[in-house]
């Protein structure tokens, strides 16, 4: 065994030159990777030390290059971005670069397929959360994001990846998460009023009718999720509009035999209940 490379990081930055080796990146040091992959062998990675701030770092990457033969190192070490914080001039000046560039389909696979079975630590998890808290997507982010949605057609790969999440269900607590998340961010009116719009004149389909009804029945409320929602709307009464929208949106809908039996019974059960917690 022959040590070829000595670098400072963090996180996961041990296995970084590994996938880039995957990636089909062509540097030195990733052909080395490649030819003891096709020996049959594997890279040994080892933390040879720990330090508190990136200089004693970096000190330590210098000597250690600077007393050993053989390396791929490029360089006698210390450089890299550690600390490099961009300005906003510089970070404008990036993203116009970027700027109409796209990957190419085996670009593309190449990621995904470095990407997969890779999952982020607690650690990472809780940097994530905590970076984004107090960023809200700003109006110009949204309509720029509309726009790019417009028109978008997923390919059958992309619509077969996201049907594998039908007939999971989040458990509770991550559904205890994205409620305390949603809590303090109210739906603007204007924003009801968009919803509101583009569903106008759409009905449903009867096979969108089907597959909803049968989602529902295969994802049943939690009988503390129905007691939630009792207490919420104990009380409330329907504002005149609200009557005259439901009145509109309900005409030429007729109610099957069987939807008609359907609420009867689950108004009768809504009846039992109130009246069993007014006997307690």
């Amino acid at each position: 065994m022959a040590e070829f490379s000595i670098f400072k990081g963090k996180g996961d930055r041990i296995n970084f030159h590994e996938q880039e080796a995957k990636r089909g990146i062509d540097s030195y040091k990733c052909r080395i990777i490649r030819k003891i992959w096709s020996d049959g062998e594997q890279i040994l990675k080892m933390i040879l030390a720990s330090f508190e701030t990136d200089k004693e770092a970096i000190q330590y990457e210098i000597a250690l290059i600077f007393f050993m033969d053989g390396l791929s190192n490029l360089t006698y070490g210390g450089e890299g971005f550690a600390g490099l914080e961009r300005t906003e001039e510089h970070r404008r000046k990036i993203g116009e670069a970027n700027k109409g560039k796209t990957r190419s389909e085996e670009i593309r696979l190449k990621i995904s397929k470095d990407q997969k079975g890779r999952t982020h630590s607690e650690e990472s998890r809780h940097k994530m959360s905590d970076s984004r808290k107090g960023h809200g997507t700003s109006e110009e982010t949204r309509r720029k994001i509309s726009e790019a949605a417009k028109g978008r057609v997923y390919s059958e790969e992309m619509r077969r990846k996201s049907s594998r999440f039908k007939g999971q269900r989040h458990s509770e607590e991550t559904r205890r998460k994205m409620s305390e998340m949603r809590k303090g961010h109210p739906v603007s009116e204007e924003t009801r009023q968009k919803i509101s719009a583009v569903k106008k004149g759409k009905p449903n389909s009867e096979e969108a009718r089907h597959k909803m009804s049968e989602a529902k029945k295969r994802n049943p409320l939690t009988e503390e999720h129905r007691r939630k929602l009792l207490e919420i709307n104990t009380g409330k009464k329907k504002s005149d509009e609200t009557r005259r929208k439901l009145s509109e949106s309900n005409k030429g809908h007729s109610v099957s035999e069987e939807t008609r039996r359907k609420i009867s019974e689950a108004q009768k059960k809504c009846h039992q209940q109130r009246q069993s917690r007014k006997g307690l």
